[in-house]
């Protein structure tokens, strides 16, 4: 779901930090990020989460641990609206990202099959229409 009105932010559920595995939280590949009005949407952008600048997805030294990124997000400064994990070419993870696969509240049956096919970890994404899902190789 795209957020198209620049006069609504939306609206983000808060994460669940109890949720993600601890081997993908051990890994120093956090971000957080915010919304930002962008011309004709709002887009998610990474935020450094020791200094508040920007983040970059192909820069690691703009990465953070987990702890840091889930501290920025926790101390309410108003320049985060998430965490984010940073997929790396050295991963030994991968992610999948179903676009628009939630329906009136269930999940396409064809996505189902391949989320129990993986038996991964696997998260609603944010705007709460598609799933998220990080993997072993």
């Amino acid at each position: 779901m795209k957020f198209t009105d620049p006069d609504v932010r939306p609206v983000v559920p808060a994460p669940l930090f109890e949720n993600i595995p601890q081997e993908i939280r051990s890994r120093d590949q956090w971000v957080n990020w915010r919304y930002e009005w962008r011309e004709k949407e709002w887009a998610k952008i990474p935020v450094n989460s020791e200094t508040g600048r920007w983040a970059s997805t192909t820069d690691p030294s703009t990465w953070s641990t987990f702890e840091a990124a889930r501290a920025r997000y926790e101390a309410d400064t108003g320049d985060c609206d998430g965490i984010g994990y940073v997929f790396a070419e050295s991963d030994p993870y991968f992610g999948a990202d179903f676009d628009d696969c939630i329906k009136e509240g269930k999940i396409d049956q064809s996505v189902t099959k391949w989320v129990e096919r993986f038996d991964s970890y696997t998260e609603k994404s944010v705007s709460g229409t598609g799933n998220l899902d990080t993997l072993p190789y």
